[in-house]
């Protein structure tokens, strides 16, 4: 197992119980396990903006998403659930922890990454390289494996986190065990290193809420009420924080915020509880 396949498992583990456990309120985890001889069930290839083809594929048994769609439709009240319904809600889950997954690879190239492209196939491709995750439920019940497989085009531009160098380690640490003599270290070099850091922003136009029985019944063409008018500023967000409101514009063919208000550090604080 290649650095960049065994971050990219470990991320989508992550996402993904986060994502059942957001839909369910109920605890979830996933770990890596060992990889199926032969990969089954419901085989999903998605791919990426910018990329050729599928780049990621799932394989997940049937009972991996029979029981996870219906303990999500169990939750939002509904009785008797259809195939079909629990497939869909397995795949809603799926696609949730997929688009967080784009963010953290994205980041990682240094560039936004969006799905696109996904599709459910009929058998599996060959020539992949598979892992296995393991999903525990809040009861304690362990299902079968999943596998994923990430494409070798996709993986090689996959690198690993920028860390110090050596020598700017080695003289961070003698810096902390040194005696104090009233002279600080150096600020402009600890604050070059942190302008370096990448931080997801996006534009927020409104929220709303919704029982996940409406949810599920979304489809082409739906319309979702937000609960901002047309007239009020959007907000701009940063690591799930206000910083900005503003107006959209269009910039060379492509939307854009411009800036009218730069929110108060005490609304910032506010805004994350």
């Amino acid at each position: 197992m290649t650095e960049a396949r065994a971050w990219l498992l470990a991320q989508w583990s992550k996402h993904f119980a986060e994502s059942l456990s957001g839909m369910t309120g109920e605890s979830a985890t996933v770990h890596p396990a060992e990889s199926p001889a032969a990969p089954s069930g419901l085989i999903w290839a998605q791919g990426l903006q910018g990329f050729e083809g599928p780049v990621w594929w799932v394989a997940a048994p049937e009972e991996v998403w029979q029981a996870v769609g219906a303990r999500v439709l169990e939750l939002a009240g509904l009785g008797e659930t259809s195939l079909e319904d629990r497939r869909n809600t397995f795949l809603e889950v799926l696609n949730q922890s997929l688009a967080s997954l784009a963010l953290d690879a994205g980041s990682r190239l240094g560039r936004e990454l969006t799905l696109s492209g996904g599709t459910e196939l009929a058998q599996l491709p060959d020539g992949l390289h598979w892992l296995a995750a393991r999903l525990t439920l809040a009861s304690g019940e362990e299902l079968p494996p999943v596998a994923l497989a990430f494409a070798e085009n996709f993986t090689s531009e996959i690198v690993p986190e920028k860390v110090p160098p050596p020598a700017a380690a080695a003289a961070a640490g003698a810096a902390s065990s040194a005696p104090d003599s009233g002279v600080s270290a150096p600020a402009g070099r600890t604050l070059d290193l942190l302008l370096e850091v990448e931080l997801p922003v996006s534009v927020s136009f409104g929220r709303s809420q919704m029982r996940l029985r409406d949810l599920v019944k979304l489809n082409t063409g739906s319309i979702v009420e937000l609960n901002r008018s047309v007239i009020e500023p959007v907000e701009l967000i940063v690591n799930n924080c206000v910083i900005a409101r503003g107006e959209v514009v269009v910039v060379e063919g492509n939307y854009g915020v411009r800036v009218k208000q730069i929110i108060s550090r005490q609304e910032r604080l506010r805004s994350l509880f």
